[in-house]
This record gives C-alpha cells, sequence and structure tokens, in this order.
C-alpha cells in the first residue's frame, strides 16, 4: 500500500513536470508564430482595420512578447511552489507548525489552509508587480503608484480573509458532523458565489474604484432607451475612475434585479465614440440575453461539484493522504492537499473552458451586429485593439488552450460576415 501511494505522489509530480513542459512549449510556439507576423505582416489586415500606425502595431507584438516570456517565469516558479508542497513536504511542514498551537482543530486547520492560499498569492502578487511596474509601466499602461498597489493588495487581503475564514471554518465543523459533509460544503459555496456577485457592484467594487453616474444626458438616455428595448431595464450608468491605475479600458455588466449597473471604464469614454460605446455595450447585453452568464454560472457550480467530490475521494483514500505524509485523520489536510491538485487536475479542461467562451464571444458579436450595428462594432474593436496594444492574431493551438476570445482577425470578419444578411435573430427569452 505504501508503494502504491508514492506511485500516486510521483504520477502527480510527472503530471505537473508535463504540464510545465506543454505550457512553455506552446508558449514558445506562440512567440514564433508572433515574431512571423511581426516580420512578414499582413499588410492587407492593416489596411482594412486602420490601425492607428504600424509602429504600434509593432509594439503590440513586443508588449505580447514580453507578457508571454514572463508568463513563462511565472509558471516555472510555481511549478517550483509544488515541488515544495509535495515531494519536498511543505504540506507537512504547514501542518506541523500549525498543529502546535493549542488552537480547537477547525481553527488550527482554518491557518493552515489559509497559509497555504497566502504564499500561492504572494506569489502572484510579485509577478503582478513585475507585470505593473516593468511591463505596462514600459508601454505607458500603468498609473498605479506603489502605495496604491500596496493598498489595492492589502485590500484583497483583507477582504479575502473576510469570507474564506467563516467558510473554512464552517467546511471544517461540517465535516465533522456529517458523512454527506462534501454536499453541504457545495451548498454553502454556491450561496457565498452568489452572495459575492451581488456584493460586487454595490460594495465591493466602491472599495477601490471611484464610481460616478454618466454625465453625458443624451448617451445615457440613448442607452436606457434601447436597453429596454431589448428586454433588459436599466437605470444605472457609472463611469469607473479605472485610468487611475491603467490606461487599458473595458466595459461590463453586473448585479441582480434592482442592482444591475453598466459599468463604463473612463478610458473607454474618452476612447470610442456614442455609436460604437452602445454597440461594445449591445455585445455585453447578449451575455445576458442569450444566457451566456446562467450558463457560465451553472458551469462554475458544477465544477464545484466535482472539486467536492474529489475532497471527499481524497478523504475516503486515507492512504493518498499519507502518501503525501500529511495525517490522514487531520481533517484539514484533506482540503489543503486539493488546493494544491485542484489546479493540476484541470489543467487538460482549459480548452473546453476556451471553446465555450470563443462560442458565446462570437454569438454575442453577432447580437450586436444584427441588433444594433456592425460598423460601429468593428470601429470599436479596431480602437481597442490599436489602443490597449492588443495582437490581431494567435497560433490556433496556443489560442485553444490560453485564449478566451477570438481574434480580433476573425471576430471582424465574423461581424462583417454576420452583417450581410440584416434578418432578425429568433426572439430570445430575456434572462433575469
Amino acid at each position: 500500500m505504501f508503494i502504491l501511494g508514492q506511485s500516486f505522489v510521483w504520477s502527480v509530480v510527472l503530471i505537473a513536470s508535463a504540464e510545465l513542459a506543454w505550457d512553455y512549449w506552446l508558449s514558445s510556439r506562440q512567440l514564433k508564430y508572433l515574431s512571423k507576423k511581426k516580420t512578414s505582416q499582413n499588410s492587407s489586415f492593416f489596411n482594412h482595420t486602420s490601425f492607428a500606425s504600424l509602429s504600434s502595431s509593432s509594439d503590440s507584438y513586443l508588449y505580447a512578447n514580453q507578457k508571454i516570456k514572463l508568463a513563462q517565469l511565472r509558471s516555472v516558479f510555481f511549478y517550483l511552489l509544488f515541488l515544495f508542497w509535495i515531494p519536498f513536504g511543505g504540506l507537512r511542514m504547514f501542518e506541523e507548525f500549525w498543529k502546535i498551537f493549542p488552537f480547537p482543530k477547525i481553527w488550527s486547520g482554518c491557518c493552515f489552509l489559509i497559509s497555504i492560499l497566502w504564499l500561492e498569492d504572494t506569489l502572484r502578487t510579485l509577478f503582478s508587480a513585475i507585470r505593473t511596474f516593468g511591463i505596462e509601466s514600459r508601454f505607458g499602461f500603468n498609473r498605479t503608484t506603489p502605495i496604491l498597489f500596496l493598498f489595492d493588495q492589502v485590500g484583497h487581503w483583507i477582504l479575502s480573509l473576510f469570507f474564506l475564514c467563516p467558510l473554512f471554518l464552517l467546511f471544517l465543523w461540517i465535516k465533522e458532523l456529517s458523512s454527506l459533509w462534501w454536499l453541504y460544503c457545495w451548498a454553502i459555496w454556491i450561496i457565498l458565489l452568489f452572495l459575492i456577485e451581488w456584493m460586487l457592484p454595490v460594495w465591493i467594487i466602491p472599495l477601490f474604484y471611484r464610481l460616478k453616474p454618466l454625465e453625458d444626458k443624451d448617451l445615457k438616455d440613448k442607452i436606457e432607451k434601447v436597453f429596454k428595448k431589448n428586454g433588459f431595464p436599466i437605470h444605472q450608468i457609472f463611469v469607473m475612475e479605472g485610468s487611475k491605475r491603467s490606461l487599458h479600458s473595458n466595459a461590463f455588466l453586473t448585479g441582480f434585479g434592482k442592482h444591475r449597473r453598466i459599468i463604463l471604464y473612463d478610458t473607454l469614454t474618452n476612447q470610442l465614440d456614442r455609436e460604437e460605446l452602445i454597440a461594445v455595450l449591445f455585445h455585453e447585453l447578449a451575455h445576458y440575453r442569450l444566457g451566456h452568464l446562467w450558463k457560465s454560472r451553472l458551469i462554475t457550480l458544477l465544477g464545484g461539484l466535482v472539486m467536492f467530490l474529489f475532497l471527499n475521494l481524497l478523504d475516503t483514500h486515507k492512504t493518498w493522504i499519507a502518501a503525501f505524509s500529511l495525517d490522514p485523520n487531520w481533517s484539514p489536510s484533506t482540503f489543503g492537499l486539493a488546493i494544491v491538485l485542484m489546479p493540476l487536475f484541470l489543467y487538460p479542461l482549459e480548452p473546453l473552458k476556451n471553446w465555450l467562451l470563443r462560442k458565446a464571444e462570437k454569438e454575442s458579436d453577432a447580437f450586436a451586429a444584427l441588433k444594433w450595428a456592425a460598423e460601429p462594432l468593428i470601429e470599436a474593436l479596431k480602437k481597442i485593439v490599436s489602443t490597449n496594444y492588443l495582437t490581431y492574431d494567435s497560433d490556433p493551438l496556443y489560442s485553444m488552450f490560453y485564449e478566451s476570445h477570438p481574434s480580433v482577425f476573425e471576430r471582424i470578419r465574423w461581424i462583417e460576415k454576420i452583417s450581410i444578411h440584416r434578418e432578425e435573430p429568433p426572439a430570445i427569452p430575456c434572462q433575469h
């Protein structure tokens, strides 16, 4: 049984090593692809999409190149952290450390789980700082000061503790009470997800960003009118002061019921004209009208169910936990091991997840082109790509694994194809 357990441990390490090698190979493919595109640019495409300048296009490839190389380095460091957790006994060290304290079991267990997440998030923050103050500053996007970056990170940690501490305490308490603990934990996790989604526009976003009502009354009235006409009445449209941190742009719809809000980055309102802004918002509206958000929620909930079933499987096979030199009779060990292993087993599902996301993006583009107009949407894409230094195309295999949106080249061709046939799409029930 011991030999079987050790085989399982080294199989996990082998899988992690294979995933790192695969990730590095895919990234290298993308770098070569971008290099070829940079030296032999598709001039007809650039003429067609009216990029601001050929030099800005060249900058977009340099920008992508540096982001990918940083991501490769990040993958190596997270792989080393994984080795620290598993074969080098980091999880066991953390377990033994927190068991020393004379806390109740669920409290020491909560500290154990929080410390695992904190170490991983600290590494994530390090690379975020390198990207923000290195790459983003070099290309003129960063507006964040070190003090503001630190404020955001401390705020993130405080919010995480606010939600995760009660959640872990509740999970560990329930686990001691029932053999169906995994099912009850899943139900609690679902409630928390919807609670956070409700709180996001009302409480969480305003903690970090200043929101102010859209001042352009004509634009506000027009947005409200067209949204109401399409079965989505909304009366709260805010402009978010994103330029205080970055010059990148975005827009999104968020919230439930009377707390539904449209949030526009101030950078986006400065880049696009009215027709283009409404086209972008129609794209976001389509995610609601076509049921994409509810499908996404369902997939997330099913993913959570798989996660808790995996937890139950680990808990049932105590020898697996013991093989990692953890105490199989200490409940938090099961949760800690799952935190480390779950990303490993979810990685092969990335292509499926991104295929669904790209499919949703194409459907939303079609909705916006048919319900509003194709030309403003195309012009908006041109400006967003140009001002954000996005690449217009990607290596197909790399895109399949890592990109949630079709390339802008593909999107523009798709929108133009759809716009040739201006018939209305079939009636779609409004998603509430």
